[in-house]
Formats: structure tokens, sequence, C-alpha cells
């Protein structure tokens, strides 16, 4: 080049306006001060290049980090950390594996370091099915453990011939014997043998109900109640006041359910003593009181209460009869024939007569024949006698028939007849047609009494067989389920080999369903179509890829900070795929605005969950604050309301939001005290709890102010709830 062209005047290029403005002065130095120069400028040189390139951070051991933890030090000590996510069945999903440097390592800031976390087992890995009629059911369990197969399940089913713990059956709802994927599901049936111990039964309301209505549910459903009277003047007499487990929980049917019923109102007797008939007849009537009057042989001629049932001060219901004795003068009485007569009969007989009797072989209730008295007919007897009755054994004894295979209602008609009173275990299975009986609770042959009770096992199903729904359309699936009344749930799910709308996969196929047993089928959504994210956050593209991962989509996104960009630090400026469809298990590439100057604008984090929250916050250095509250609508450790919402937030702003701790759980407060509930009370409240409590004293033995009885126990319930409360007076 010539000594008058510059080197800028050499590019073929245009210059910057501002080039053509500047002037270039030459200046003299002396080679002394020149060289002096040059040197104190290397110096300052190497001193700025250590400053900037030898501070090294010293590797620590992350071994059990979580990706949380490892995005917390990397922000804080080493930026320039990739994390990079790997199938591994040996370390937990989110966990950290392995690095590109070893620990105690020292590296600068320039050093890429490469961390590898679990991304959990790999769902299509091959898994080798053993033989599992051949291993027992523990081995089962530990092949489903020990190989992560989380779609893999272990059901029990009663079964009248197969013992328990033994498999029944199984079935492949995808993949095969011979190929099995570890995320293919397989449904397992385990016999939990003919003993019925495990069932268990959800409670409904009784409150408010009769004790009738107990009776029958409890009949139908096995369970065995204990009923607790007590006086309550505002309902009546067999309504139900209260049950020891709450509406909608769970109970076994070998649990006992204790009831509180109402005795209607309270009426304290009176002392009768030296009344005649008509003044206590209408002390009785005017307090309610039912009285029967009985008279006893005597020499008196004044015909006045000499006795009663029912001692004075003692409290009865409108129901219960007190009976009051009356002096009558001496008649004579003569003994009747009971014979013939049953041993119900006999007893009404001689309650008539004011005879004592003794029954020999008899029993409660009993329709036994009398065949024999120990005083011949007409025979004089006195007040004080006792005839002894008779009653022939075989006429109150029935031999128990077979019921297993029967269908119920004719079980129900044959056990009637023969003086037996069934009750049902409902016993859910497709082993067996709806309605068959497949077991009793006393042996066929077996003598008894007439009126015993006896419990039928009867098979309740759908009688619902599936058909093959892959072959259906959506709507024809739905008019089939509605048409059956079977609960038919869809899963969408992303497919290549299925076009968008078909259905596969069905959970049961040509298969007799159990009663109130859904159905699940597969619903393809096609190839993936990738919409337009360019100008919307990157929190936004996170939720996209998490929502149709969810759905079998199975991509990964790769993120490119992009330095140059105009729009808001945080949003999409590019993208490698958009509007099209793409193949699954695809890598999609997204340039990120990191332009400092203009914030980054806050997605709405309503209803996700709080890492979703944390992570956006640590990846664009915003401090957060979270506090908590109950709350009925958002599922625990799910966001509502956030201080900002779709602005931009600068570095030294605060985005504060509500973590919801969902519904209230009351624990059990029986046997603590009062001062127990109220503080737990105060602690729940301050967190948007909003529960109200009342307490009831009743006298009892325990301490002043233990708890007794609670209304609501081991449950959540919503905001708001009235918790009752009894405590020891």
């Amino acid at each position: 080049m010539s000594g008058d062209q510059r080197y800028l005047d050499t590019l073929d290029m245009d210059k910057p306006e501002s080039f053509e403005e500047e002037v270039f002065l030459p200046v003299k130095f002396s080679m002394k001060k020149k060289s002096l120069l040059i040197g104190a400028i290397l110096v300052f040189s190497l001193i700025i290049l250590l400053m900037v390139f030898g501070q090294k951070k010293i590797l620590p051991d992350m071994t059990g980090w979580s990706k949380e933890q490892i995005e917390v030090w990397a922000k804080k000590n080493h930026k320039n950390t990739e994390l990079v996510a790997k199938y591994n069945s040996d370390t937990p999903n989110g966990y950290f594996i392995s690095q590109n440097f070893k620990t105690g390592d020292k590296i600068t800031s320039k050093e890429l370091l490469i961390v590898n976390i679990s991304n959990g087992a790999d769902p299509d890995e091959v898994v080798k099915v053993p033989d599992l009629r051949q291993i027992s059911v523990d081995e089962i369990k530990d092949w489903i453990t020990k190989n992560q197969l989380v779609n893999t399940s272990v059901r029990y089913e009663s079964h009248g011939s197969i013992p328990k713990d033994q498999l029944i059956d199984y079935e492949f709802v995808d993949g095969s014997e011979n190929k099995f994927l570890r995320k293919n599901r397989l449904n397992i049936y385990i016999s939990s043998g003919e003993n019925t111990g495990n069932a268990v039964v959800t409670l409904p309301d009784f409150v408010g109900k009769s004790k009738t209505d107990a009776i029958n549910w409890a009949e139908k459903n096995g369970v065995t109640l204990t009923f607790t009277p007590v006086f309550n003047e505002s309902s009546t007499r067999n309504t139900i006041l209260k049950q020891s487990v709450p509406k909608d929980s769970k109970m076994k049917i070998t649990d006992v359910l204790e009831i509180e019923i109402s005795r209607g109102k309270e009426i304290i007797v009176p002392n009768f003593y030296d009344f005649s008939r008509q003044e206590a007849s209408e002390l009785s009537a005017l307090i309610g009181l039912k009285v029967f009057f009985k008279y006893a042989i005597s020499d008196s001629e004044d015909e006045t209460v000499f006795n009663q049932s029912t001692v004075s001060g003692q409290s009865v219901d409108e129901t219960e009869i007190v009976t009051l004795y009356i002096d009558k003068k001496s008649t004579d009485l003569h003994l009747p024939d009971f014979t013939g007569l049953t041993e119900q009969e006999a007893k009404a007989l001689a309650q008539l007569l004011n005879i004592k009797i003794l029954i020999k072989n008899g029993t409660s209730g009993s329709d036994g024949k009398v065949i024999s008295q120990s005083q011949p007919i007409d025979t004089k007897i006195s007040e004080s006698t006792i005839v002894t009755l008779e009653v022939d054994p075989e006429s109150i004894m029935l031999m128990v028939p077979n019921f297993i295979k029967m269908n119920r209602l004719d079980a129900e008609v044959l056990a009637k007849n023969l003086g037996l009173t069934p009750i049902y275990n409902e016993i859910s299975t497709t082993s067996s047609p709806h309605n068959t009986i497949v077991g009793q609770s006393l042996k066929a042959s077996e003598k008894v009494t007439k009126g015993s009770t006896i419990r039928l096992d009867v098979v309740v199903n759908s009688e619902v067989v599936v058909p093959d729904l892959s072959k259906f359309t959506k709507t024809e699936a739905e008019v089939w389920a509605q048409t059956n009344h079977v609960t038919l749930k869809f899963v969408e799910m992303y497919h290549a080999k299925f076009n968008r709308g078909t259905l596969f996969n069905p959970s049961k196929k040509n298969r007799l369903l159990l009663k109130d047993e859904p159905v699940i089928v597969y619903y393809s959504l096609g190839l993936l179509s990738v919409p337009d994210f360019v100008g919307k956050s990157k929190q936004e593209v996170l939720s996209w890829i998490d929502d149709v991962n969810q759905k079998g989509a199975s991509v990964t996104t790769k993120f490119t900070l992009d330095y140059h960009s105009t729009k808001p630090r945080g949003s999409i400026t590019s993208q490698s795929n958009y509007n099209e469809n793409i193949a699954l298990n695809k890598e999609i590439s997204f340039h990120v605005s990191a332009v400092e100057n203009q914030g980054v604008q806050v997605p709405d984090f309503t209803g996700l969950g709080v890492n979703n929250l944390i992570s956006w916050c640590q990846q664009n250095g915003i401090v957060y604050n979270l506090t908590e509250q109950y709350n009925d609508t958002y599922v625990k450790d799910t966001l509502f309301g956030q201080n900002f919402f779709n602005a931009y937030l600068s570095k030294d702003s605060i985005l504060s939001a509500i973590k919801s701790l969902g519904k209230v759980y009351v624990p059990s407060f029986v046997d603590k005290t009062k001062d127990d509930v109220l503080i737990w009370l105060n602690d729940i409240n301050l967190k948007g709890g909003d529960i109200k409590v009342e307490f009831t004293e009743e006298v009892s033995a325990e301490f002043s102010g233990t708890i007794l009885n609670q209304s609501l126990i081991e449950v959540f319930v919503n905001q708001k709830t009235l918790i009752q409360f009894t405590i020891s007076k």
C-alpha cells in the first residue's frame, strides 16, 4: 500500500459517517519514553488478563445433588455451565450423574462445565418378562421395582378357587411378552382369597337418617354396627345424630361403625307408690309416659300401686313401658293348656295370665312347639307357682342348604322360606356372573336355629363386555359408553403411527367390566404441530413443551442466547421449526433475547407448580418471595396470585407469589386439650384457613378441658368449615 493511504481506505466496505470526520495527527516520542510506555502497557494488560482469566473455582462434589441445587451453584459460581439430561436407571430423575471435570479440579470462567443430569430410566428400553406363572407375588413386585415399571400394576381380586397371593391372570395393554418396553402397560391380577376382611366400603352420610337406613346399609355391605342411644328432644326417636367414621371416608368391613341415635324426649319416672289406678293413669298421660298395670293377688281392698318396674327418678323415653303393680283381692287361677303353642305364643299367654313359666330347650324368638308342661291342665295355682314348659328341640332347628352358584334372588327366597335371615357381602369381580353367590358364612348341611343370620358373598359386576374400541371413532365410543352406562376416559397422545382422531390401546378389550369400572382408551393427536413462539417468552415455550411431552411428543429443546436482538429480554427471537408438523422425539432450537436494559417479561404462574417460578427466576436473575396460604381451588404447592403479571421486571425488583397449601387437614384432637385445638386453629387461620370451631361441654371422668369427640377427624376440609368439639366438663 502507498504511504499516503490508510488501511481502512483499502477495505471494500462503506465507512461510518463518523469515520469521515476523524483527523489523525502524528505524535512524536523519544525512543526512551516510547520503550517505557510500551512496557507499562504490557504490565497493565498482564494484570487485567490475570484478573479476568486467572480466577479459578474449585469444583465441588455434586454427588446426590438435585438439578435445582446444581443450577443455584452454577448461577453463583460458574455461569458457563451446561446441564445435559440423559437416561439413567441407576440415578433418580433430576439428580446428578457425572461431569466433564473431576471433583476438586480448578476451572476458569471461560471453561465450559458440562453436568449430566438423570432423566430417569429409559422408557423405550426393552425389559425381559419372566414367566409370571412360575414366580411368587413378592418376586413379581421385586421385578417391577427393580426395572422401574411405572405403568405395571398389581391388582388384588377375590377368587373362590385360587388361593390367596397366587396369580389369577395378567394382560398386556400394550407391548407383548416377547417385546415389552419399560413404558408399556401391564395389569397383573393376584388372588386375595375368599377372605373379604380387606374389603373396604365408602361411608354415606347417616346423620338425619333413621336407624333402619343404617341397618339396611350395614346388612348389604357386611358391616357391624353399634348403637348408642342418647336423649335428644329436637330429634325423633331412632334418628341418627353422629357416626364414628365421617361420610365419604373408607373403612374395612371388619371394622365396627359406632352410631349415636336419638331416644327422643327424656321422661323422668315419678314415684307412683300408693297411687290409685286412676291417679297413676292421669299422671302418666300428663308427662307422656306409657304404663302397664299388673295385678298381684293379696287380701287388700285398696287396689293401690305397691311396686313399679322402673324406679322413680330414672330416665326413660316415650316408647318404654313402666309396669305398675296393684294390689288385688285373691282369686282362684287354673292352669291352661300350653301344649301345641309356639314358644312365643306360650310366653304371651303366661304374661297375660300373670303365670311364671320356665322354658326348657327354648331360644329367644323361637317358633319351637311346646310338647309338655310340668302341671296338668286346670291345676289350681298361686302367684308363686312356676310352670315348666318343654319345647321340642328339633322343631327350632334347620339344615343350611348349599347356596353356592345360586342366583341372588333365588338364594334370598330359599333362605327366608327356611327361616334364615340373609345379609349380603358384595364382591367386585368378573370371575363369575353378576349376582352369583360364591360364598356363605354357614356351611352347607350345618344345623342351626331358625332365625339365624347367614352372610352370602355375592358377585357384582357391570354385566357389560367391552368391545375393541380401537375399531370405533371417538363419537361411536362415546355413544357405546353412554348406552351401557360405562365411564369412558380418553387419553390424548401424539403418535407417529396413528392419524389424528384414531383410538388405540384400550385398557379393556373383549372383557367383562367390574361394577363402575372405567375404560381408558388412547386418542391419537397424530404428529406434533409446532406453533410460532417468536415474541413470546421462554416460559411459554417450556410450558408448551411440558404439555406436549406429557402427551407423548418426547421433544427436546435447545435455547441459545441472542445478544443482538431488539426484542425484550427473555422473549423468543427465532426458532428452527414453526407452523409445521414434525416427527416425535425431535429437538427444536430457539434463540432467546439476552438484552439487559429492557427487563424481562413476567409470565402468569397461576396454577403452576412452585418449581416453575423458582426455575424461571433463577434463569432470569429475578429475586422472588413466596408466602403460603390455604386454598380450596388450587392444589398443594401450586401458585395463585402474583404482584407482577405480563409486565417487564428489572433485576432490582422482587416477584412475589402465593403458594397454595391446598385444603386444611384436620388431625385428631381426641384426648388432647382445648388449648391444643386453639393453638392449631390460630396457626391454620393465620395462613388463610378461615376454620371455625364450636365447643360443647359434657360431663366425663376425663380431666376438664379434654377433647372427647370431634365432628371431623383426619380429613381434608374446605375453608370456612365448622368443626364441633365435645370437651370434658
